[in-house]
């Protein structure tokens, strides 16, 4: 029998490591103070309108709007649209006209005097409810309008619209991002990654100023209305961008609250000679408008055509804001426009930081694995004391250390080749971030890598409690058929119970039951007169993970439309987890977790052999039936959710056993954050993977990282793997 020899220092600090981690665990589902179910969005006049999920059908009021719930994949929604937008020759329109000719979907009026009656016609028309196009009290008109055409849209209060959103004018650049962003969450109840570009597109044209230190160049929108030119004010969406575009406007008077006012050209041109001039299309598409500014500003000033969808609330504006910077400072921006991981591009860090932490991690493991002095005597009392000197905290010290970077590193992943930085994360999770980094990070992010540590721990240490009770290092938590049991539970679901009951709770209710019966079914089959031989329970197991694997095919290949379904849950997602399986798995998990923990003294008996073990007075039978049944509830809760992840539970005591010795009362622990660690790590790895080969499954990650290793660990260390 091992005699723990931690000694009272190491023991209180492993205790205290271990409580928080348990506890920093436990309190993050209720980071995010809003419910997982319910997206709260504002409107441009700061209205808060709160959502179960994205909505099923819109309607759209304003170029802007429009071209923007198609930029953000939307458009199978609109039920109406204006007409302007129906006319507009911009190429992002063609597939609306298409759209609108095969689904007859209503456009004919706009918001302004001319056609304001065709369009309230056309939406209560839609609205009503014999025709069920359209729901008042659920559904969204969405509407980008000028303030002095916003009381045209008074009606639809009137008519019993419950969810109108609006947007007449704009502070700053951040305001059209935050409507992109508003928009892509109402309709698909995420942030649109085009949202991501408009702000690389802001922050690189500040940077690149910042690092040129030039004088700005001064700069100012003109239209043509009420038979007069105006240029842009304060409120002016073009003035907003010409500013993003790191140009000064010269033409913003506070005093006056339009968002275009009568100034006199030759005047303001005199008194500020080489500033730019941006034209909306009324007056660049017309040669007698064109023709007439020239000769109020002068033929040598420089002007340059807006395209209508970019003046505008819009998706698209990025496109003018490039433009725009390219027109004032064109030795700077004279390139394509940035991609959205241009300004918060973290790939350099993440490289280097993985590097140093994979090498502290082969230090730790090159000096434990280092022959002794003292010969083969020495050296198998070192590996029974291994846990009393510094390479016992080392090895602690540098899995909690990587274990928190890849945390991290799992909350910012935003999209293909876009991450948050560090410290953009923490602010979210301190509820300091941007709108839409706290609900990345918060609400995408946050519940995947959750459920990832206590999925990852869960594993790992039943891993180490198996190989213990098997007495070898080849076991893992699903040596007993456990994972098959789950497919085949979580197939009967999709094949049968989802056209009744939501998938989401009937998979993993009953792969969480099969795979328990799977437990029971093999516990009985292995029982011979109240005894129970590993030997046996091994073949049990393997005969009836056989037949389930057998039944699991049969009714993949009848599932039809549902194969798809059935193939991807048996490799593995920790993509879907949501709060709500969160609460239900993660007490299960930890709870069993520490019972099995609290075996590890009994576990280290029965490593010695069943006649050892019975001589030093440990009830055999019925400590390896509690540790069967508490696997079984981690394995059970576990899979359930996320599917069958491969080689956590194989790999992680096995490496640990090498590095530290075969003590469970320090392995089992250490695996719990280890295992943690490394399904974080290979998590992130899913997403990396993804502009080559779409988000893998994470068991294919795990198995792709673990297999090789293990095989390697066995080659290199033949002599070492058991303990017979």
């Amino acid at each position: 029998m091992l005699r723990s020899q931690l000694i009272p220092v190491e023991r209180k600090i492993l205790a205290v490591l271990f409580v928080a981690l348990l506890a920093v665990a436990a309190v993050t589902p209720f980071i995010s103070t809003e419910s997982d179910a319910t997206v709260i969005v504002k409107d441009g006049e700061g209205r808060a309108f709160s959502f179960d999920g994205p909505v099923d059908r819109i309607m759209t009021i304003g170029v802007g709007v429009t071209a923007t719930a198609i930029g953000v994949d939307a458009l199978d929604k609109i039920v109406v649209c204006d007409s302007y937008s129906k006319t507009n020759p911009d190429p992002i329109f063609d597939d609306l006209r298409q759209y609108i000719e095969e689904k007859k979907i209503a456009a004919n009026g706009n918001i302004y005097s001319s056609g304001k009656d065709q369009l309230k016609a056309d939406i209560i028309d839609a609205a009503e409810p014999t025709k069920g196009l359209f729901d008042r009290e659920k559904d969204v008109v969405l509407a980008v309008v000028s303030p002095s055409y916003k009381e045209n849209l008074s009606f639809l209060h009137e008519e019993g619209f419950k969810n109108v959103m609006y947007w007449s004018s704009v502070d700053d650049y951040g305001d059209i991002v935050d409507f992109v962003e508003t928009i892509s969450m109402v309709c698909n109840g995420r942030v649109d990654e085009s949202a991501g570009q408009m702000r690389a597109v802001s922050e690189t044209i500040t940077e690149t100023l910042e690092k040129a230190d030039i004088a700005r160049a001064k700069a100012f929108y003109v239209t043509y209305s009420g038979n007069a030119y105006k240029v842009g004010n304060v409120t002016s969406i073009t003035t907003v961008m010409i500013e993003a575009a790191g140009g000064t406007v010269i033409t913003k008077d506070p005093s006056k609250e339009a968002s275009t006012i009568e100034v006199s050209l030759p005047a303001l041109m005199q008194d500020n000679p080489g500033a730019i001039i941006f034209a909306d299309s009324q007056v660049f598409n017309s040669e007698e408008h064109l023709k007439n500014l020239r000769t109020m500003v002068g033929n040598d000033t420089r002007i340059y055509g807006m395209d209508p969808i970019w003046n505008n609330f819009s998706i698209e504006s990025a496109k003018g804001v490039w433009k725009m910077a390219g027109c004032l400072y064109p030795e700077l921006f004279s390139g394509d426009m940035p991609s959205a991981d241009a300004a918060t591009d973290n790939t350099l860090l993440y490289a280097v930081s993985a590097i140093v932490a994979i090498a502290i991690l082969g230090t730790v493991a090159y000096v434990s694995m280092r022959p002794s002095m003292g010969g083969p005597k020495r050296k198998v009392e070192r590996r029974f004391k291994l846990f009393r000197s510094r390479r016992f905290v080392i090895t602690l010290a540098v899995i909690i250390a990587i274990t928190v970077y890849c945390v991290l590193l799992d909350l910012s992943w935003v999209s293909e080749g876009r991450s948050y930085t560090f410290q953009e994360v923490i602010d979210a999770l301190m509820g300091k971030g941007t709108w839409s980094s706290s609900i990345i990070v918060c609400d995408i992010n946050a519940p995947r890598v959750v459920i990832g540590i206590f999925v990852g721990a869960g594993l790992a240490v039943t891993g180490a409690a198996m190989q213990a009770v098997f007495k070898n290092p080849l076991a893992s938590p699903y040596i007993l058929g456990l994972s098959s049991g789950a497919s085949l539970g979580a197939a009967i679901s999709m094949v049968f119970v989802v056209p009744f009951i939501s998938s989401a709770v009937s998979t993993p209710a009953l792969a969480f039951i099969t795979c328990f019966l799977t437990m029971v079914l093999v516990y009985n089959m292995a029982r011979t007169g109240g005894i129970i031989r590993t030997e046996t329970l091994i073949l049990s197991g393997v005969a009836v993970s056989a037949l389930l694997s057998a039944l699991v095919s049969f009714l993949t290949f009848i599932a039809g439309e549902k194969l798809e379904g059935i193939v991807f849950w048996s490799m593995g997602n920790l993509g879907n987890a949501d709060w709500g399986e969160i609460l239900f798995a993660a007490p299960l998990i930890t709870v069993a977790s520490l019972l099995l923990i609290t075996q590890a003294k009994n576990l280290n008996v029965l490593m010695l052999g069943d006649a050892h073990a019975m001589d030093l007075g440990v009830d055999v039978r019925r400590t390896r039936l509690f540790i069967l049944l508490l696997t079984t509830v981690v394995v059970s809760a576990a899979v359930s959710f996320v599917g069958v992840i491969g080689f956590i539970g194989l790999v992680i005591p096995h490496i640990l056993r090498i590095l530290l010795g075969p003590d469970n009362r320090v392995i089992m622990p250490l695996s719990m954050i280890a295992g943690s660690c490394f399904i974080l790590i290979c998590d992130y790895l899913t997403h990396v993977i993804a502009p080559f080969y779409g988000t893998l499954p994470i068991g294919v990650v795990t198995s792709l990282i673990g297999a090789p290793l293990f095989i390697y660990l066995l080659i290199r260390r033949k002599k070492e793997v058991g303990w017979n």
